[in-house]
């Protein structure tokens, strides 16, 4: 346990009021100890200690340090403790003296020679950047927040000053009346919008006219591209705060920045609302003219501003996921710049689909025009084609489907892909390591999957895929070191505030975001409680401490009373054996649990980033099976802790909050047909980029397949054309079983395939599940191929011989292809 999550469950304990006062009667009565002994005592009689046994001492210390800071006891009067001096904050690396001087810099800028901006990278330039604004601003280096970037202003007379970019102040009302945001959307999109150039220096011995204006335009030109490489995206704004009894900020107006106005003097770490800093003008540089339509702020024209999938308008939840009519629809809405690159995108879309299972070049039929442009499409040097790019056309559609389906749920994890065959292939991560201590390689691919209220798949939602980059467990940081973009769940807030975005434009949804364990951090729960149009399921991981309570969360829970039983449905699991790097998983059947049910209001305290806000209220539903012994064998018991900003009154808002966790097993699924039916972890690919578009056609096509078992298992009046194309309903006719004489409707069609890999559709027999419906549709395509082959043999065959060939004649001869064939 780190040195924060330490403090924060002492502190829990000892700043309860009778606690306090039961402090201050032990000092009167252990006086003249030194405050470890008395901390020792302290932690033996309230039974603050590790799970090892260990007393809390360091932690009841610090405790006991900040209770007497604050005047709640004293510690000098009774104690042998002597209050250590306040420790200094970090002094920035400098040089041994001032940057040199530069020499023979003329009087006006067109006149210097080689002016120009250099990005700060190094530790030597480091140190220069600190002593030029050590020197020459009246702030000094400073410590920055947020994303940071900084640079030098070099010229060949030598360095003439520095500017810095860092996180922008989280609120101004000048500034935030101008940008016309509500509080929710600074508090979530404050990072997208807005960054601050929080240093900007001219050495104080240069004299140049309109140096300061040139410099400020070469720095916007250089953040507009060092800023994305570095962190991914580009803020809308640049804000700067000008001291009016230092300068007047002729320069900003001379660069048409735009004057806001004056602060109101509080400070960026303001806690009692009163002027402390001297009032400064506020000037304001917009790098995206569009922003406001963007990100939806004041709109002049409400349709004007909603996104694609908003304008577009609903699609329904069982549109057709046909190949031909699949890939016309979502890929022919890709965002790749141009509408030649969406067609060969449906091409290899529609070639993958019919054979997800094989190569390219066979999936293709050996069409010599359709594999030089795949090679080409997934090989060419253009930005305009990635991964985002290429899924940015089903991600729509996805959307759309919800935006008319009542409830979406947006089942959100993560999993590794083992690519371990591709060691030569530079640009993979790693994602751990295999019995024998060796790295294995591969990538993390982060989902949101969409469901719908009758947990049926509606696609992807989004999907981020990232190379992990190996830490020696040695030299590892804690987490509490690291900001929050550095940390490795970042990716849950980022994208909770994506879903956030879309959701506000969908006000007859409900957007609910499921997570697993590996969510439950406090980072992720403040994060969301401040979006304002999403809500939030998390299975709790962590039995942390409650504010204002002496118990933890799950001992907390327990002790709640029972509030009555509900009946939920637990999902089938399919086994996973053990393969290098990864986990056993049993199998599980599906079956109805009676679950009994507690819940309650708690309130957790702030993350590290957070410290000094208040704790935080969520609602908490504790379900435990009741009756242990009726589940099957080898299966665990179900006992959920979930935590979730949906309000919780009743049963009824209990049994949805289950629903929608007991949704999440989907994506579990949809990751093995994406791994193992799409065969992702079995690509060969000559580079990272072109690994990157391919594996996007695996992520579309995986939903695919599951959106075409979920529309058949509830497709009783659905047509069979709905998902399979007519040459694929042709051959399940072929197949059809004595019980399916023929697929009437696509639930008979998906039995038919699901037949084909060996589903015997007996009474006792479950609905087909992914597994069996993904590997008889490859056979399905298999057939398909014999049959095509068959029926143009036994033509040629009938027209030498003269005579015309019957259905019955042809299935004789197809039989013969298709022995042939998968002898």
């Amino acid at each position: 346990m780190d040195t924060f999550k330490q403090n924060t469950l002492v502190k829990a304990t000892l700043f309860q009021p009778e606690v306090v006062e039961q402090i201050k009667r032990w000092l009167e009565e252990k006086k003249g100890l030194c405050l470890s002994a008395f901390a020792s005592f302290v932690c033996t009689c309230l039974n603050l200690s590790y799970a090892s046994g260990k007393l809390q001492i360091s932690s009841c210390a610090d405790a006991l340090k900040e209770l007497d800071k604050q005047g709640l006891i004293s510690l000098h009067d009774t104690l042998d403790y002597v209050p250590s001096p306040k420790r200094r904050p970090p002094v920035p690396r400098c040089l041994d003296g001032p940057v040199p001087e530069p020499s023979g810099v003329p009087p006006s800028v067109e006149q210097v020679k080689g002016l120009r901006i250099e990005l700060v990278t190094t530790p030597e330039q480091i140190k220069i950047w600190n002593t030029i604004l050590k020197y020459n601003h009246y702030l000094g280096p400073g410590i920055f927040f947020g994303r940071q970037v900084r640079y030098l202003v070099v010229s060949d007379h030598g360095y003439l000053g520095a500017v810095g970019f860092a996180g922008a102040a989280k609120s101004s009302r000048v500034r935030d009346r101008i940008i016309g945001w509500s509080a929710s959307q600074r508090r979530s999109l404050l990072d997208r919008v807005l960054a601050g150039m929080n240093r900007f220096c001219i050495l104080k011995s240069v004299q140049c006219r309109n140096l300061a204006t040139k410099v400020l335009s070469l720095a916007l030109e250089a953040f507009r591209k060092d800023f994305p490489a570095k962190y991914g995206f580009c803020p809308a704004m640049v804000e700067s705060f000008v001291d009016p009894e230092h300068f007047k900020g002729t320069c900003y107006r001379a660069g048409n920045w735009m004057e806001a106005g004056l602060t109101a003097g509080r400070g960026r770490n303001d806690r009692e609302g009163k002027e402390n800093r001297s009032r400064k003008l506020l000037f304001l540089y917009t790098l995206d003219p569009g922003f406001r339509e963007k990100f939806g702020f004041e709109p002049l024209d409400p349709k004007l501003n909603h996104p694609e999938f908003s304008r577009k308008g609903p699609l329904p939840v069982d549109s057709p996921v046909s190949l031909a009519e699949w890939a016309a629809l979502e890929y022919g809405a890709c965002d790749m710049g141009h509408g030649a690159r969406n067609t060969r995108a449906g091409i290899i879309a529609m070639d993958i689909g019919g054979a997800v299972d094989r190569p390219y070049p066979e999936a293709a039929g050996g069409d010599r025009n359709h594999i030089d442009g795949y090679y080409y499409f997934t090989e060419v040097d253009q930005k305009e084609i990635s991964f985002g790019s290429i899924l940015s056309g089903p991600v729509e559609c996805t959307w759309r489907r919800g935006l008319g389906s009542g409830l979406m749920r947006i089942l959100q994890d993560g999993t590794d892909l083992n690519l371990d065959g591709l060691q030569k292939l530079d640009g993979l991560g790693v994602v751990g390591t295999n019995q024998t201590e060796t790295l294995v390689k591969g990538l993390h691919l982060h989902t949101g999957l969409a469901a719908d209220g009758q947990n049926r798949c509606l696609g992807v939602a989004s999907a981020v895929l990232s190379a992990p980059e190996w830490v020696d467990p040695e030299e590892r940081l804690p987490s509490w070191c690291k900001t929050p973009e550095d940390r490795k769940n970042w990716i849950w807030i980022k994208q909770a505030q994506l879903y956030d975005e879309h959701a506000a434009y969908m006000p007859d949804t409900l957007v609910v975001v499921v997570g697993d364990r590996e969510c439950d951090f406090a980072g992720y729960h403040y994060a969301v409680s401040e979006l304002g149009h999403v809500k939030s399921v998390v299975r709790a991981c962590h039995d942390r401490r409650l504010a204002g309570e002496c118990f933890t969360l799950f001992d907390y829970m327990r002790r709640q009373e029972a509030a009555g039983t509900i009946t939920a449905d637990i999902a089938r699991q399919s086994e996973v054996v053990r393969h290098s790097g990864t986990m056993p998983r049993k199998a599980r059947t599906a079956r109805k649990a009676e679950l009994e049910v507690r819940f309650a209001t708690v309130r957790i305290n702030p993350p590290l980033e957070r410290s000094g806000e208040p704790p935080l209220a969520l609602q908490c539903v504790s379900v435990t099976e009741k009756f242990k012994d009726r589940r099957p064998r080898n299966v665990d018991a179900v006992d959920w802790k979930l935590l979730t900003t949906l309000p919780v009154n009743s049963l009824e808002d209990v049994a949805a909050v289950v629903e929608h966790y007991a949704a999440r097993w989907k994506i579990e699924e949809w990751h093995r047909i994406f791994k193992h039916g799409c065969k992702a972890e079995a690509l060969t690919c000559g580079s990272r980029r072109s690994l990157d578009r391919v594996l996007a056609f695996r992520v579309s096509e995986a939903a695919r397949l599951m959106r075409a078992l979920d529309l058949g298992r509830a497709g009783k009046d659905l047509p069979p054309e709905e998902v399979f194309t007519k040459k694929e309903i042709n051959e399940l006719k072929i197949q059809a079983t004595k019980k399916v004489q023929a697929p009437r409707t696509l639930a008979d069609a998906v039995v038919i395939v699901a037949s084909l890999a060996g589903y015997l559709d007996r009474k006792c027999d479950a609905r087909p599940g992914y597994e069996r419906f993904w590997r008889g549709y490859s056979r399905l395509q298999i057939l398909i191929e014999g049959y095509d082959d068959g029926q143009k043999e036994a033509y040629e065959r009938g027209v030498r011989d003269g005579e015309e060939i019957g259905y019955r004649r042809a299935k004789e001869e197809l039989a013969k292809t298709r022995g042939a064939m998968l002898a």
